[in-house]
């Protein structure tokens, strides 16, 4: 099962929210916004600094999903690639 957490403090701004994430240790932080509806791709930060743009959500649920079912500690997508539908970002 996948979850999702929204946290909606409108005296936050969009970077505190992501800095929140990162330190609780989210391992996937996706934000989705006009241009992501617009385009229906997704840019994505790992855990691990990696970020990855151009997925699509359908991509992604399938790597989270892959990852989640073999329990593989690691974050997927690869070491220093995206997948087919993405591109990683150092």
């Amino acid at each position: 099962m996948l979850a999702k957490s929204a946290r909606r403090d409108p005296a936050g701004t969009l970077g505190a929210r992501i800095r929140h994430a990162r330190e609780r240790r989210i391992p996937y932080i996706v934000v989705i916004g006009d241009r992501e509806q617009a385009s229906g791709l997704l840019a994505v930060r790992l855990r691990d600094g990696r970020q990855l743009t151009g997925i699509g959500s359908a991509d992604l649920i399938a790597e989270i999903s892959a990852q989640a079912a073999s329990r593989s500690p690691g974050l997927g997508f690869g070491a220093g690639q995206a997948g087919p539908a993405g591109r990683a970002r150092p």
